[in-house]
């Protein structure tokens, strides 16, 4: 999976950023979580992106497809999920040497992969690469456009 979102001009203009090493795990986590027989078009839309911005508080990234200076998901596959706000995903996890919980969620908007949100600022520990998912909650299925599927436990994993 790429993690690189746009180049250093696209980051100062658009005050996008990098991600830390610990948000390439959360990301890696969510997406081998997702459903398998829809990963593949989250995988397209991850790759579609060139912007990832992290808010002020650091709770939060969002992933933008830019060109021309402009947001645009045009010819980028949709999730197989209603318009509006859908939240794919709910995790909980923790680091393997510190005992405190962290939530993370993964939401779509207008069938795009949109944001991931979290529980806490993840700077001041960045550095970590391992994850240990604790609990996973598919809520995509209530937005789901036809058949429902479901992810099964044993699909979670140590990063």
């Amino acid at each position: 999976m790429n993690f690189k979102f746009g180049n250093l001009f696209t980051r100062l203009f658009w005050g996008g950023v990098k991600l830390l090493s610990l948000e390439q795990a959360v990301l890696s986590q969510l997406v081998e979580l997702f459903p398998e027989q829809f990963r593949e078009i989250l995988e397209t839309q991850l790759e579609a992106c060139n912007l990832v911005q992290r808010e002020v508080d650091g709770r939060a990234l969002n992933f933008y497809r830019m060109v021309r200076g402009r947001v645009t998901r045009e010819g980028v596959p949709n999730l197989p999920v209603r318009s509006g706000e859908v939240l794919l995903l709910k995790m909980t996890f923790n680091l393997h040497d510190r005992p405190e919980l962290i939530y993370a969620t993964m939401t779509a908007i207008d069938r795009q992969f949109f944001c991931i949100n979290l529980s806490q600022d993840l700077r001041p520990i960045g550095n970590y690469t391992k994850i240990v998912a604790q609990d996973v909650t598919n809520s995509w299925r209530s937005g789901v456009v036809g058949a429902q599927h479901s992810v099964h436990r044993d699909k979670l994993k140590c990063l």
